[in-house]
């Protein structure tokens, strides 16, 4: 089960002529009760990005840090333990990344801005 963590909306401006509105959102799936998966998307210049992955695990259900076991991240690339291309990115977390987006799409009269 795939659940949508957050959405957040940035609008950056520059000489009013460029709008640049950048998304990030997030999606985690539940493999087990101790290990999830992550993953960081952006929308820019109309195009979804995966931004980053991450493979978390908990050692027992007491505890409350998750360790780290696989890591990509597209800026930060320092602390990658995978490359892009080893990120599982099936066509099901596409998909997923596609309709989160779209739900939060609005359509509204001028008026009710």
């Amino acid at each position: 089960m795939f659940l949508p963590t957050f959405a957040k909306q940035w609008v950056i401006r520059s000489s009013g002529l460029l709008t640049i509105n950048l998304i990030k959102m997030e999606i985690e799936k539940q493999i087990d009760d101790l290990t999830f998966e992550r993953w960081r998307f952006t929308f820019m210049y109309g195009t979804i990005f995966l931004d980053g992955y991450c493979l978390l695990q908990k050692e027992n259900k007491r505890k409350r840090n998750f360790k780290v076991l696989k890591q990509y991240n597209r800026i930060m690339g320092r602390g990658n333990t995978i490359t892009e291309i080893e990120v599982p990115f099936t066509d099901e977390i596409k998909a997923e990344a596609l309709n989160q987006f779209v739900s939060t799409i609005k359509v509204l009269k001028w008026s009710e801005r």
